[in-house]
């Protein structure tokens, strides 16, 4: 619970450009990539019950997994770990199924990120990680703290901290990365 509220927090403080009620609360609640993120946690706290108290909560989640990936475009995986600050912006075509997801992921539409089609592994994600719109970060990667995934790049190798990649395959643009947005998770013109 504390991490859906720190989620939506984050997204009220940093995503929000009219600060009205109606806009940090309604409309922040409303959206598709919160009610996903929500219903990934609500998924996740299920997983982590006694088997004997979680079945009933599990069928719950399961019988409303296919409305909520109907209604949204995006799947998470309710067994991995994702920290607080967990922003989807806008929604549809969006999969995630990683190894490990640190905090501060904010990620945009049409972002695959799991397995690839001859590998089991999963990608693990680091701290204040930004994932552009189409990107995709597939097989057993390392994506580091305070890295940027450009907009449609595919991602197949590690990326280090602090780093932006771009491209198909993914290529190293910068090193020294410094922006507010990842390093806050707020957007560049605050």
């Amino acid at each position: 619970m504390k991490l859906m509220f720190t989620d939506i927090r984050r997204k009220q403080q940093n995503y929000v450009l009219v600060q009205r009620f109606f806009n940090q609360v309604v409309k922040v609640l409303l959206q598709h990539g919160t009610i996903a993120v929500m219903f990934y946690r609500f998924g996740h706290c299920c997983t982590l019950m006694p088997v004997p108290v979680r079945l009933p909560f599990e069928l719950v989640h399961a019988l409303m997994a296919p409305l909520v990936k109907l209604l949204t475009g995006i799947y998470i995986n309710p067994r991995q770990t994702i920290g607080g600050g967990f922003v989807i912006h806008n929604f549809s075509n969006v999969h995630i199924d990683c190894a490990h997801i640190g905090k501060n992921l904010t990620i945009n539409q049409g972002v695959y990120i799991g397995k690839g089609a001859l590998s089991k592994d999963k990608p693990s994600i680091g701290n204040n990680v930004y994932v552009g719109a189409g990107a995709k970060i597939i097989g057993k990667v390392r994506i580091g703290d305070n890295a940027i995934v450009a907009a449609n790049s595919c991602i197949i190798k590690d990326v280090p901290d602090c780093c932006l990649v771009s491209g198909v395959p993914g290529v190293l643009i910068s090193r020294t990365i410094t922006s507010d947005y990842v390093q806050r998770g707020k957007p560049h013109n605050k």
